[in-house]
C-alpha cells in the first residue's frame, strides 16, 4: 500500500486497491502489510470506500499494517470505528440482521523468521480481543497469517477441513494451536475445489504455491460461511507483474486468445485416415412425409408468439389435412 516518494503514480495505491474492490463487487476487505503511520482513515470518494488502519509510530520502520477498506454504505452503518490494537490487528464490529452483530479482526501475523516472542505476542493479543468479544457476536478473523497449516484433518478433527494443502511448519502449528484453544476452523480447508483457488503465495525460488491467507470463524458459526476461494490476480504472460489497470488487462487477455486461436495446427493424413468412420443414414437427407410433417405441427405448443410469418400455432393445427397437404 505504500507509495514510493519518487513514483509518477497519479493515484495513491489505495484508490487502485479500492477500485479493484469495486470492479469484484467486494464490500470488506482485510488488507495485511499496509505499512502507513499510525493509525488513521482515507475516504476515496470515487470509488466509494473507506480505509482503515493500524501501523507502527513515524520513528520506527515502515513494516507489517493492518488494515480494513469497505463500502461506505456499510462504514456509514458502523456503531463504532474501526480500532487498531498494533500494527498487525484491527477490529471491526459490524450490525447485522435480528440485532445481531460481526465482530472482523484483519490480522498480519509475524514471517516465520520472525522472534518467538513477537510470535506469541500476536497471538497473546488476538487470544485476549477473542475472549473479550461479545459472547453472542459472530467472529471472522482474515488475514496473512504467514502460515501453512498443512491437510492432516484426522490429527486437527474439526479445526482443518479435508481439502489443505501442502504440509504444516512451525507457523502453521502455532496457528493451529490457537483455532484448537479458541475453537475455531480453517475454512480455506472446508471446500473441495483446485487447489489454484485455494492457494495464495509463490515461494520465489521454487515457485511452489502455499496457502499463508486464512479466514477463520468459531464452528458453531460454519454453517453460516457458504464458500472460501481465492480470487486469482490477473498476471502478465511471464507471470511476473500483477496488472490492476484496465487497459493492461484487455491486452492480456488479447494475447491469451491471440495464442490460442491463432496458432498454425498441422494435421497428417494418417491420423486422418485412423478416425472411424460411421455409416451414413442417408434416409436423413429425404424431404419430410406427411405424416412426419402432421407429426411435427402436431407437436406445435399453443398460445406462442408467433414467427416471421405472423401465423399462431393454433392455425396450423387447425388446419387440418388440406392445409398440411399444401405445407408440405
Amino acid at each position: 500500500m505504500l507509495d514510493k516518494t519518487s513514483s509518477d503514480r497519479p493515484e495513491r495505491r489505495s484508490v487502485l486497491v479500492a477500485h479493484k474492490l469495486l470492479r469484484l463487487n467486494i464490500d470488506i476487505a482485510a488488507l495485511s502489510e499496509v505499512r502507513f503511520w499510525d493509525k488513521g482513515s482515507l475516504n476515496e470518494h470515487g470509488a466509494g470506500y473507506t480505509i482503515y488502519w493500524s501501523g507502527r509510530q513515524p520513528e520506527q520502520r515502515r513494516i507489517s499494517g493492518a488494515g480494513i477498506m469497505i463500502k461506505d454504505s456499510l462504514a456509514s452503518k458502523l456503531e463504532t470505528l474501526p480500532t487498531g490494537h498494533s500494527d498487525r490487528i484491527m477490529s471491526m464490529r459490524l450490525p447485522l440482521d435480528k440485532n445481531q452483530h460481526l465482530t472482523l479482526l484483519s490480522v498480519y501475523a509475524p514471517t516465520l523468521q520472525a522472534e518467538p516472542l513477537e510470535k506469541d505476542s500476536f497471538y497473546s493479543e488476538l487470544g485476549r480481543l477473542l475472549t473479550n468479544t461479545h459472547a453472542g457476536d459472530k467472529v471472522l478473523i482474515l488475514g496473512d497469517f504467514n502460515a501453512r497449516v498443512g491437510r492432516d484433518s484426522d490429527a486437527w478433527n474439526g479445526i482443518l477441513g479435508r481439502h489443505g494443502v501442502g504440509n504444516c511448519n512451525y507457523n502453521g502449528r502455532l496457528l493451529l494451536g490457537f483455532c484448537a484453544e479458541h475453537q475455531l476452523t480453517v475454512t480455506n480447508t472446508v471446500f473441495q475445489q483446485k487447489d489454484r483457488l485455494k492457494t495464495t503465495w509463490m515461494h520465489p525460488r521454487s515457485k511452489h504455491w502455499h496457502l499463508l491467507d486464512y479466514i477463520l470463524v468459531r464452528k458453531q458459526d460454519l454453517r453460516d460461511v457458504l464458500h472460501t476461494r481465492i480470487q486469482s490476480p490477473l498476471r502478465s504472460s511471464d507471470g511476473q507483474q500483477l496488472l490492476t489497470e484496465k487497459p493492461d488487462i484487455l491486452t492480456r487477455w488479447a494475447e491469451h486468445f491471440n495464442t490460442l486461436f491463432s496458432t498454425d495446427r498441422s494435421v497428417q493424413d494418417a491420423a486422418l485416415h485412423r478416425i472411424p468412420h460411421l455409416p451414413l443414414i442417408e434416409e436423413l437427407d429425404d424431404p419430410p412425409t406427411l405424416e412426419e410433417t402432421i407429426t411435427a405441427i402436431g407437436q406445435l405448443k399453443s398460445h406462442k408468439a408467433t414467427g416471421i410469418d405472423g401465423i399462431p400455432p393454433e392455425i396450423w393445427k387447425k388446419g387440418g389435412v388440406v392445409l398440411h397437404g399444401k405445407l408440405h
